[in-house]
């Protein structure tokens, strides 16, 4: 009888390891997120929260030493179709915006509409144009309108700046299973109406495979992303107008429908420390500032139809 029962425990153990390695063993193959016979509707959340000392630097007509604060919040709406580029492995990616909304906050006081006018809200029912690679990367992006229709058209770069590392990961070349990992790197810049330069996005990532599992049928994924990043951005919170340029890390998550092609959801969190900062008027930098900016964006699925 112990014999039996002993005998039993081994057949069990080798059919729970059996199946571990089955499912260890599997792998998807990542393709780009492209739905050409289907609309993707999703909402977007983000924030931005600016911190540095030397208010007297920063703050038109503070004179004395001091922490500042900018802490935006937002969200809107997109409605997106994709399609292939004609004579290329890339792909378009029309997204239409709505409901778009910002507040703004000075040193944790909530900035009225006549204080700072210059809201998300202008960008309701514009369309922007993605144009993304195969692997991911975000090439290029173009819009049926002209920033200067708005009161202030470094909100098109900014929004862009914002959206254009979040827009699709990169795509591994190899199919990829639970516990896979790869590297890439993904550069984007915009121009800046008001001053030369250009806003930066530089992002060296590696993504690990957390999870392969089912919804409704359909084959998901679940990715972690680690991020090195390099940033060149602008915070505007009525009074204070600065340029932050500097480096950082950060995390984010992805949930992915495998079979249908779209992010289910996504959230993520980017930390700069001690990045040059300069006053959007001035063309050198503050001296010895010591600032933190925290980014954070997710975005979940609405409907797929």
């Amino acid at each position: 009888m112990y014999r039996i029962k002993m005998i039993t425990l081994y057949v069990a153990a080798a059919l729970l390891l059996t199946s571990e390695s089955s499912q260890g063993q599997e792998k998807v193959t990542l393709l780009p997120l492209v739905h050409p016979e289907m609309t993707a509707e999703y909402k977007h959340d983000y924030s931005l929260l600016y911190k540095s000392d030397s208010a007297e630097q920063i703050v038109p007509g503070r004179s004395t030493r001091g922490w500042v604060q900018l802490d935006i919040k937002g969200s809107w709406k997109s409605t997106e179709t994709s399609k292939p580029v004609a004579e290329s492995e890339d792909f378009e990616m029309e997204a239409t915006i709505k409901k778009a909304f910002n507040s703004f906050f000075f040193d944790q006081k909530l900035k009225t509409y006549d204080q700072h006018p210059y809201t998300l809200d202008q960008l309701n029912d514009r369309v922007f144009n993605w144009q993304i690679s195969s692997k991911g990367e975000v090439l290029e992006v173009t819009h049926g309108f002209k920033p200067d229709e708005l009161n202030r058209a470094d909100i098109v770069t900014t929004f862009e700046e914002t959206w254009a590392p979040e827009m699709h990961p990169i795509l591994p070349e190899n199919p990829v299973g639970a516990g896979d990992t790869w590297t890439a790197k993904h550069t984007f810049t915009a121009p800046f109406d008001q001053v030369p330069e250009k806003a930066l996005v530089e992002i060296t990532s590696t993504y690990e495979v957390k999870k392969l599992g089912k919804k409704k049928g359909n084959v998901t994924i679940v990715i972690k992303e680690k991020r090195e990043v390099k940033y060149h951005a602008w915070a505007y919170v009525t009074p204070v107008s600065v340029l932050y340029e500097g480096e950082g890390e950060g995390e984010v998550e992805w949930k992915i429908d495998v079979d249908r092609r779209v992010v289910l959801s996504q959230k993520g969190k980017t930390t700069i420390k001690r990045p040059q900062v300069t006053v959007a008027s001035k063309e050198k930098p503050a001296d010895n500032i010591k600032a933190e900016v925290t980014l954070r964006y997710s975005r979940k699925l609405d409907k797929l139809k």
